[in-house]
């Protein structure tokens, strides 16, 4: 496997190994792994190819992810750039589309991960999904909610992993539920 091309992983999940160190070494066992992320967490190097085990970007700049991995990707062979960080799903489609190499469009991953948007285009091509409506505001939420009928889902428009997903049975619970959905984020900031 020391000629094959390497494998940009976006983002390693920080220090917190337990749900992510299986994938990684899974990953690790079929390709030459290396982290794009602003720092390396112990956890991960185990994983990582000992003679190019990082490159530096901020995850928050996109453009700065791309410029680093076009900087790395000129004078080594990429095959692939992934993700298994909710976060970052859209950077690698950039990222990965910019290279050359296969993904899903950026525009379809932005979609998948707009839950307002994802189910405007299910209404438009006529697929078949739960009821749901986009609020804005709290007593926006509880009168669609009336509409709906209960009990009903309150979840944020972007978020992953069930983050600020609540179920409400009362006018109360909704506006609850709708503070939280507001505020939640899956990193926790």
């Amino acid at each position: 496997m020391t000629d094959a091309p390497f494998l940009l992983l976006i983002g390693a999940g920080g220090n917190s190994p337990e749900y992510r160190e299986f994938g990684l070494s899974r990953i690790a066992a079929a390709h030459r792994v290396v982290l794009v992320d602003a720092e390396v967490p112990a956890w991960t190097r185990p994983y990582l190819t000992p003679a190019h085990p990082h490159v530096a970007a901020d995850l928050t700049d996109t453009a700065s992810v791309a410029a680093a991995v076009k900087e790395f990707a000129a004078s080594h062979p990429v095959s692939g750039v992934m993700t298994y960080m909710e976060h970052h799903v859209l950077a690698a489609a950039e990222v990965a589309q910019q290279l050359g190499l296969p993904t899903s469009t950026p525009e379809a991953i932005a979609a998948a991960r707009d839950k307002a948007l994802t189910r405007r285009l299910l209404d438009e091509h006529q697929v078949p999904s739960a009821r749901a409506r986009q609020a804005v505001t709290a007593e926006q939420a509880v009168a669609l909610a009336g509409e709906i009928g209960y009990p009903v889902v309150v979840k944020p428009r972007s978020e992953a992993g069930s983050a600020g997903v609540i179920r409400a049975t009362t006018a109360a619970e909704v506006e609850v539920a709708y503070q939280r959905a507001a505020t939640e984020s899956v990193l926790g900031a």
